[in-house]
């Protein structure tokens, strides 16, 4: 099916926006169990501070609402409606800005790490998401702070975006909404990156053995 207009792209945008904003997490920790989650952890309402006011396989539920949420409208866009021009960059980027600035919480949303995977699944079904998977766990080997993690596989992602599909004719989308995703993570990481980064203790304890 080939619909690309930029009616098109518009109706899909503000679905995806609108699907973005819900804050799935939140809404479960208050249905199921009458709490607040945004009183645990770093007081955001996404899946991990879910994860660690009940249990793990409600954190993984929620994630998965979130996960998603980004997957279904942009690839919906992609490989049904075949938008694979400058057209799928509002509606790539359209859950991630619903979860991050959510209108149903007064613009304070989660962190969007979920979405924005979900994104990319739309967009590439499992090449993304798993690389963002592998990298993020292989950089937490050496960092110590979140954030930082983050902001270095998403560095890490735009080699990764040049190296496989600079040849592809949706290549300057793609890059544009890695540009407002990575965008998105310094804004919501802002006050954790003021922080210097940190290496995990034991690459300071070997560091110490050093002659």
């Amino acid at each position: 099916m080939i619909v690309n207009t930029g009616w098109t792209a518009l109706l899909w945008t503000v679905i995806g926006f609108l699907l973005g904003s819900i804050p799935f997490a939140l809404l479960i920790g208050k249905l199921f169990f009458k709490i607040d989650i945004r009183n645990y952890g770093d007081g955001n309402p996404g899946a991990t501070n879910l994860w660690k006011a009940r249990s793990f396989g409600w954190g993984v539920v929620a994630y998965l609402f979130d996960f998603f949420k980004g997957a279904v409208p942009v690839g919906l866009c992609f490989f049904l409606f075949n938008i694979r021009d400058w057209y799928i960059v509002p509606v790539a980027l359209a859950p991630v800005l619903g979860h991050a600035f959510s209108p149903f919480l007064r613009f304070h949303g989660g962190k969007a790490i979920a979405c924005l995977y979900g994104t990319w699944a739309g967009l590439t079904i499992w090449e993304v998401p798993v690389f963002l998977a592998v990298a993020t766990y292989f950089f937490s080997i050496f960092q110590k702070v979140h954030s930082w993690i983050q902001v270095i596989t998403m560095l890490a992602f735009l080699g990764f975006l040049v190296l496989r599909y600079q040849d592809q004719p949706f290549f300057y989308p793609f890059l544009a909404i890695w540009t407002g995703n990575f965008a998105i993570i310094i804004i919501k990481h802002a006050a954790e990156l003021r922080c210097r980064p940190q290496p995990q203790p034991w690459i300071l304890k070997l560091l110490k053995r050093s002659p």
